[in-house]
């Protein structure tokens, strides 16, 4: 008996991305931990303390930079995308959401948002520029 052609794509032909962490506690320590040994790379690591961040990259992503603001890090010229991880009780990241539009990256978030209407045109709006 002969399977069938998966129809899943391999991961392995994913398009290497450079991923910005939003967060650096124990779920942003699973998400670095998933990435090693495939073609993506953690390039930075945002939160609401740089040495927070600093500690976080020392421990698991040394050729990361660390930003002391999630908003400096959804900024970062290098980073394709990022992904919030915070507590459930720390929205803090979710306002980077706002602001990625006009830095021209994707943001992936895991916690519930409270956007609006009005703000999702307005980040509509910002990232057809």
């Amino acid at each position: 008996m002969k399977l069938p052609t998966p129809r899943t794509p391999d991961p392995a032909s994913a398009p290497a991305l450079r991923w910005g962490l939003l967060g650096a506690g124990w779920i942003a320590s699973q998400l670095a931990i998933s990435l090693r040994g495939t073609a993506q790379t953690v390039v930075a690591v945002g939160s609401r303390d740089l040495q927070r961040a600093q500690g976080f990259v020392d421990e698991h992503v040394p050729d990361a930079r660390a930003h002391g603001s999630y908003a400096d890090l959804v900024a970062d010229p290098d980073v394709d995308i990022s992904i919030t991880s915070p507590p459930a009780q720390n929205a803090g990241p979710l306002a980077s959401i706002s602001t990625a539009p006009t830095s021209g990256s994707a943001v992936i978030s895991r916690a519930r948002s409270r956007t609006t209407r009005r703000s999702a045109t307005k980040a509509s709006k910002a990232r057809s520029r």
